[in-house]
């Protein structure tokens, strides 16, 4: 149990880095773990690449804020090393360190480490059945487990309840009170299932699911289950038109569950699920479609365009935020908000607007604390657009 949005920005970062400076090889990511005393793990983290890799006499700098290990560096790829320096800094504030070591022309191997506390471990359960012969036999619990579950539920009583009934199926699942809090949790992270009050205070169920049927791409959304409080005609039928894929009553019995995350599972199964997607490839799919032959190679000069421009953007930002000049990060953030908008990177759009917002208030301190934000939404956007690229390119020839 730990700290899912630092610990996303560190190894986005890193993944990043090991991408942008890898032309041939892998890139691996490895995790160990051991007890640190008696609540918590040390977890160990390394991303190791096979790029150019980096010079003795330069390691000393690789962490310093807005430097690279030299100037070539910086014009061939870009940017200005702050990722670096808080992502070691974020590993800090997590209980561990953040090492490095390098062969030019062989590779890197980045390292850290954080403390976490032991999460309950929940097992599916299974159902034992004796035999004639009275010997135990297990049957193996159904391909389905596990899911990622959400449950927003804004009853203390019927939260327990829920939770509990869960578990006895063989799930844990998160909580959330209201709508809002269901958006921010799925901001974070991909579920697989929600489980919605239809309702809940500042925004209901029905609201939310719509929200999400918005935002959301069809293979990005999850698995939506109504709970409503009575069963009226019409309650159903509300429920599927505002996006939910499936309803129950309250209060919800163990059977209905089951047989509701069954229908769930039948869709989450390998060869049905889609990863998660930070760029929105819906913009860019028009363009190749309305042009044609000339489709697929525009798409591939946007994408070039935007890696470039957008870590000049990125640059600017930091460089400003340096100075202390908000208004020049704004300008900035604005650009790479417009660039960012026509490639579908959602997540950097929003960044950029809070960054733009909170300079347009001249709080320096928040654009500084954003620009992190902005950093992390960046780096996930251009590993997602990379391997667009690839496709592209195979396309084209």
């Amino acid at each position: 149990v730990g700290d899912a949005m630092r610990l996303r920005q560190i190894l986005v970062n890193l993944l990043s880095n090991a991408v942008k400076f890898t032309h041939t090889g892998e890139v691996m990511v490895t995790v160990h773990s051991r007890p640190y005393d008696q609540k918590r793990h040390e977890v160990q983290l390394t991303v190791r690449d096979t790029g150019i890799g980096i010079p003795a006499d330069r390691m000393d700098r690789l962490f310093q804020a807005f430097s690279q290990i030299d100037a070539s560096t910086t014009r061939q790829y870009g940017g200005t090393g702050l990722g670096l320096a808080i992502s070691r800094r974020l590993c800090e504030l997590m209980g561990g360190r953040m090492w490095v070591e390098s062969v030019p022309g062989v590779g890197s191997s980045f390292s850290f480490t954080l403390l976490a506390e032991a999460a309950q471990r929940y097992e599916p359960l299974v159902q034992l059945v004796v035999a004639p012969a009275q010997q135990a036999t297990v049957s193996p619990p159904p391909a389905w487990l596990p899911l990622c579950i959400l449950l927003a539920e804004d009853n203390p009583v019927n939260q327990k309840v829920a939770l509990k009934t869960l578990e006895r199926l063989g799930y844990r699942a998160d909580l959330a009170t209201n709508g809002l809090e269901v958006l921010a949790a799925l901001a974070r992270q991909p579920y697989d299932l929600l489980l919605l009050d239809v309702q809940m205070p500042e925004l209901d169920g029905l609201e939310t699911a719509r929200r999400i049927c918005r935002e959301l791409a069809p293979q990005q959304r999850p698995y939506m289950i109504a709970m409503t409080a009575g069963a009226m005609q019409g309650d159903r039928e509300a429920c599927l038109a505002a996006g939910m894929d499936d309803s129950l009553s309250k209060p919800v019995h163990v059977e209905q569950l089951r047989a509701a995350l069954e229908r769930c599972g039948q869709l989450k199964t390998p060869e049905h699920a889609v990863a998660t997607c930070v760029i929105d490839r819906s913009a860019l799919e028009l363009v190749r479609q309305e042009l044609s032959a000339e489709g697929p190679a525009l798409v591939l000069e946007l994408v070039d365009l935007f890696l470039s421009d957008s870590q000049e953007r990125l640059a600017s930002m930091q460089q400003a935020v340096l100075a202390g000049e908000v208004r020049l990060a704004e300008r900035a953030a604005h650009t790479l908000r417009g660039s960012a908008a026509v490639m579908g990177a959602r997540r950097l759009v929003e960044r950029c607007a809070q960054l733009e917002a909170r300079a347009q208030a001249n709080d320096l301190v928040g654009v500084a604390s954003t620009l992190a934000q902005v950093e992390t939404a960046h780096a996930e956007a251009v590993i997602d657009l990379h391997a667009l690229r690839a496709e592209y390119t195979a396309q084209v020839g």
